[in-house]
């Protein structure tokens, strides 16, 4: 496989830095991107010391504001010439709060980054893209990442978040279908539970007794980023079907963790070393 261009939104931490590490073990071509250059330029300073076999470069950008996210493509392909798989990765999560208690400035900033900036990502990638030519049946392909809320489940204090997760997916299939035509590849990626800074913040925020049920949930069903980011990036990069979902933690693999639980002992705060 010839080497790919990659942009990766919110991709300075977590699942999004994860995804870059493993894309660039395999020879690929990284663009990291967050809000603030100065994580941006230690991503990328880390990333391309450690020797990977890609190269990494990185540009700052608020993907609520579509006119960075225009200049993030006219940057990444500048540099690499085209684009061929741009992940919409940035995310924020509400602070656990019912939602008479709910901050303003918190929904905004949720939805926006959540659901407005994969639009965004989503737009002005697949408006690019059109004028690529054909690699491999594909002029490009756009990945949006779903989260709790996605399947339609609710939880309380999660109303913000769920919600802007639950449209996204309305939105990535409209997507799926508006683009095949044009030959635009768009699929979901479904990480499960990842242990990272983002997905226990919320978890802290919370009563004693709700911690106790959460922390419970987490040891169960979440996963440290290694496993899950090499998962997720080889499945990408065989994946051929618009509309494809990438799921990490399919319904049998739920089942067959809750039967083991009592024999089996994972620790995933601490192998992600959060503890």
């Amino acid at each position: 496989m010839s080497a790919k261009a990659i942009v990766i939104t919110g991709s300075t931490k977590g699942i999004g830095l994860g995804l870059a590490t493993e894309f660039l073990k395999r020879g690929h071509n990284v663009v990291i991107s967050g809000r603030r250059q100065d994580t941006v330029d230690a991503a990328v300073t880390n990333l391309n010391t450690t020797k990977l076999a890609g190269r990494a470069i990185g540009i700052a950008c608020d993907v609520s504001d579509v006119a960075q996210v225009q200049n993030l493509w006219r940057q990444s392909a500048k540099v690499f010439g085209r684009i061929d798989i741009w992940i919409n990765n940035a995310g924020l999560i509400n602070k656990y709060r019912n939602v008479g208690q709910l901050d303003p400035a918190d929904i905004v900033n949720v939805i926006e980054t959540n659901l407005s900036g994969a639009m965004n990502g989503t737009a002005v990638a697949a408006k690019a893209m059109e004028a690529q030519e054909v690699v491999e049946n594909w002029r490009g392909a756009i990945y949006n990442f779903e989260g709790f809320g996605s399947d339609g489940m609710t939880r309380a204090g999660l109303a913000v978040y769920g919600s802007t997760k639950r449209a996204l997916t309305y939105f990535t299939g409209a997507a799926v279908k508006e683009l095949k035509a044009k030959q635009i590849l768009v699929g979901y990626i479904q990480p499960g539970i990842v242990v990272t800074e983002l997905s226990l913040a919320e978890a802290w925020g919370q009563p004693a007794a709700e911690l106790r049920t959460k922390k419970k949930f987490i040891m169960m069903f979440g996963d440290s980023v290694g496993p899950v980011a090499c998962y997720i990036v080889e499945k990408v990069l065989s994946n051929v079907k618009a509309g494809a979902r990438i799921n990490w933690l399919p319904v049998p693999k739920l089942l067959w963790r809750v039967m083991t639980s009592p024999f089996i002992k994972r620790n995933p705060i601490g192998d992600a070393g959060l503890v």
